[in-house]
């Protein structure tokens, strides 16, 4: 009842929120444990003995672990724990055991928490075994009840039924039907005669009745009267009262109202938006125009002589470089392999015999990860910087091989995009895999360099100018929604946003039917693909599904479509697995 009457719930408590955020991160981390562990894991913190076993099957000392008693000790605690399904390492098993660590942790910040959680959700709270979405409908119910309380004002005996938790309510539900039945006339009465909805909200309900009753008394002209009444009165607030006043005097005719209407308003938008800018005020067409072309002009003069000047910087220190002895040595070995016609060294030979000289001619070596540990020696190759592009689909461990062999490190990548799996082992047949329920191969994820390198901690910056799409609703979406709208678009030239760019399309009554199928999305689908032939039957079309059975189900429906339409057979007379992806 206190709660009901505290003003501190007309929003959400912050930390109500976080009681449950938290309760469900520790039940996310007790299920992730109880995969590979037995329940007894959770008996003590096991932080130290992590960091013990991972210092010792670090670097060479690993091979001297076993004979380590302490090391042996944890080793066979942990493999009381361990679940016969976890086939990891013991290295593994460390890394799956810091979740036991965040686990217990986690669990004793929502007991330090206790006695604020009775306070605030009572006896439906009931520790890290509570129902979230129990306790989240909970406090959305409050919020509601103090909404009404503050807007409408409730009564003390109000309150107290509204805190009991079966009150009788026979009564209010018996209002409530009537009242929802009156809304439902007063619904209907609105849209036949052309009420707004502010028109109930300012009278009584027996004014109301009264009007009605005037109404029935001249129910034969009432409908067609409070349509062009309500109409009459929005256009007089308006810009376009003028327009209806060249109707009413015969000026234009009503069949060209319509045209009149979207002219007049463009001309005074355009107007107003020109007359508040200076800029668009005093614009220039001509003289923009002639800007950009010399900007252009300047632009790839400025480009052909930067790169000028950095071949001149570049060949002036390889000749530099290539004075000193120990280069002109490694030359002269270099040029000797060259000149061969047999009994060439092999490729990683040559590469660390004259990995000097070929570094002062190229200074710059674009190469794969595992091509740099096939050529590359780690003791002898340094670079000055390593960069990695695209480092959201390399895996951590093909990254460290070129990471040892620099000064730097540069990890460019996107964390929005998916992460590494073994798509082309699977695809050639490399590893072993699993099959969904639609025969559908199983792809694992594995964690990426970008990712361990963002764990890490280490100083990272955003590159916020996104210029490729060619219409700016196709990186909106993913702007908005992972990129906290942080990247600076361009807008496009194109201003036809049915052929370019990026549509969501609703399907109101689409209904999934489980195992992958959704029959009404196909059957639209399908509508739409037969659409887009008959009105640009010279253009090409990609038709996009997640998985095998619904591919098949618009392979269906095509069929259907291409069976009663003969005039859509020269583009579905061989609708194949081609033309999906």
């Amino acid at each position: 009842m206190e709660v009901l009457q505290s003003e501190a719930w007309n929003s959400a408590p912050p930390e109500a929120t976080e009681l449950i955020e938290r309760g469900r991160e520790t039940n996310k981390l007790r299920n992730c444990v109880e995969q590979n562990f037995a329940v007894n894991v959770f008996e003590s913190d096991p932080a130290e003995q992590i960091d013990y076993i991972e210092a010792k099957l670090n670097g060479f000392r690993k091979y001297f672990a076993f004979f380590d008693s302490k090391y042996r000790s944890i080793k066979k605690q942990w493999n009381s724990v361990r679940l016969e399904s976890f086939n990891g390492s013991l290295l593994d098993q460390a890394r799956e055991m810091k979740f036991v660590s965040y686990y217990l942790g986690s669990r004793s910040s929502l007991l330090s928490r206790e006695n604020l959680a009775t306070q605030l959700f009572g006896d439906i709270w009931q520790g890290e075994t509570s129902n979230w979405e129990q306790l989240e409908q909970y406090i959305q119910w409050v919020l509601e009840f103090r909404q009404i309380y503050v807007e409408r004002g409730l009564s003390q005996q109000a309150i107290s039924t509204a805190s009991h938790a079966h009150p009788d309510v026979s009564f209010i539900q018996s209002l409530r039907q009537e009242s929802l039945e009156i809304q439902r006339l007063l619904q209907q009465l609105s849209m036949a005669v052309g009420w707004n909805e502010s028109y109930f909200n300012r009278r009584e309900v027996t004014a109301i009745r009264d009007r009605v009753s005037e109404i029935i008394e001249n129910l034969s002209l009432a409908q067609r009267w409070a349509a062009f009444e309500s109409g009459r009165q929005k256009i007089e607030e308006s810009f376009a009262n003028e327009i209806l006043n060249w109707v009413w005097s015969g000026r234009i005719k009503i069949e060209d109202l319509s045209r009149t209407f979207q002219r007049s308003f463009y001309q005074k938008w355009l107007s107003l938006v020109v007359e508040d800018r200076t800029v668009l005020k005093e614009f220039n067409s001509v003289g923009h125009e002639q800007c950009i072309k010399e900007f252009r002009e300047l632009d790839k003069k400025i480009l052909q002589q930067n790169r000028s000047n950095l071949i001149g910087d570049l060949r002036g220190g390889l000749q530099a470089a290539l004075r000193t002895p120990d280069i002109q040595k490694q030359m002269l070995d270099l040029r000797s392999q060259l000149n061969r016609q047999r009994g060439i060294l092999p490729l990683r030979t040559l590469m660390r015999k004259c990995f000097d000289v070929i570094k002062a001619i190229k200074p710059c070596f674009m190469m794969s990860p595992q091509t740099v540990a096939q050529l590359l020696d780690a003791d002898l190759s340094k670079f000055d910087l390593i960069l990695f592009d695209e480092a959201s689909q390399l895996p951590t461990e093909d990254a460290i091989g070129a990471i040892i062999r620099g000064k730097q490190l540069v990890v460019v990548g996107d964390p929005k995009q998916l992460p590494p799996t073994n798509f082309f082992a699977v695809a050639n047949g490399q590893v072993n895999f699993e099959r969904d329920e639609d025969g559908e191969p199983i792809f694992q994820e594995s964690e990426s360099i970008l990712e361990e390198v963002q764990s890490s901690g280490v100083p990272s910056s955003r590159l916020k100018w996104h210029y490729r799409s060619s219409n700016e609703s196709l990186i909106t979406f993913s702007n908005v929604s992972f990129y906290d709208s942080d990247l600076f678009t361009f807008p496009s030239n194109e201003t036809d946003a049915y052929k370019t760019g990026l549509q969501f399309e609703f399907v109101h009554d689409g209904l999934y039917e489980g195992k992958g199928l959704n029959a009404i999305e196909a059957r639209t689908v399908a509508d739409a693909v037969v659409k887009h032939f008959q009105t640009n039957p010279n253009e090409t079309l990609g038709v996009g599904t997640f998985n095998l059975r619904q591919q098949i189900a618009i392979q269906d429906e095509l069929e259907l479509r291409r069976r009663n339409d003969v005039s859509l057979e020269p583009f579905l007379i061989a609708v194949s697995t081609s033309h999906f992806l």
